[in-house]
């Protein structure tokens, strides 16, 4: 994951007070997919579900943004948001 400053922001958190522990987190990711280097080297990328966020819908916006400055839990899984452009 050396490449992964330089491509993506992700924040994960363990919900609870002990084990098992409920995972949730939110990652943005440079381009509109993930990264075939997140793919191949992160073994535990398939235990998630992942769901692209509609950069459209202020809903899903905030939801992300609420996370990032902890502002409260984020309800869904695994959420990742695009950029608008492609670089």
């Amino acid at each position: 994951m050396d490449l992964a400053p330089k491509y993506a922001f992700g924040k994960m958190l363990a919900i609870g007070s002990g084990p098992p522990f409920k995972v949730k987190g939110s990652w943005l990711f440079r381009g509109q997919e993930i990264p075939q280097f997140g793919i191949d080297e992160c073994y535990d990328m398939e235990l998630y579900e992942w769901k692209k966020v509609d950069i459209t819908d202020e809903e899903q916006k905030e939801r992300v943004s609420q996370m990032i400055e902890d502002h409260e839990l984020l309800r869904g899984s695994l959420y990742w948001m695009p950029n608008a452009s492609s670089d």
